[in-house]
């Protein structure tokens, strides 16, 4: 069941092979993609900010209408994101 702070991957990414989508779980498992940490909270840092401000318009110019917008939008952007 999805609640308001959890969402997974499909990929586990978590040092313990976690597939919690947030930035701890994330950011855990920089080692596994031969990334330092701090390069690793950069991506997905940059990440974030790029699709929380896109996504939306992205859609839209795809021709998702604001409806099917608005029930997606927790896919991208959810309060347990940045833990």
């Amino acid at each position: 069941m999805r609640t308001e702070t959890e969402r997974l991957l499909a990929m586990a990414c978590g040092s313990d092979g976690s597939r919690w989508a947030n930035r701890s779980v994330i950011l855990s498992g920089a080692g596994r993609f031969l990334l330092p940490v701090q390069e690793a909270a950069a991506i997905v840092d940059h990440v974030c900010a790029v699709v929380s401000s896109q996504w939306r318009s992205c859609f839209r110019q795809a021709g998702v209408n604001e409806q099917d917008c608005t029930r997606l939008a927790g896919a991208f952007v959810y309060k347990g994101l940045l833990l």
